[in-house]
């Protein structure tokens, strides 16, 4: 459900002209899969 709001909510972002969001996970099959969205992704466990 997430990466399902993600995707929908990052496409009316792009159909409204703004910036897309960041998708945030420590998952990284879940960061995976939202790559392969072509969405933006962070992982807070890796951020130093």
């Amino acid at each position: 459900m997430q990466l399902a709001s993600a995707i929908a909510a990052n496409e009316a972002l792009r159909l409204a002209g703004l910036v897309p969001l960041i998708f945030v996970a420590a998952d990284l099959q879940l960061l995976a899969a939202a790559r392969a969205e072509g969405l933006r992704v962070e992982n807070p466990a890796e951020i130093g």
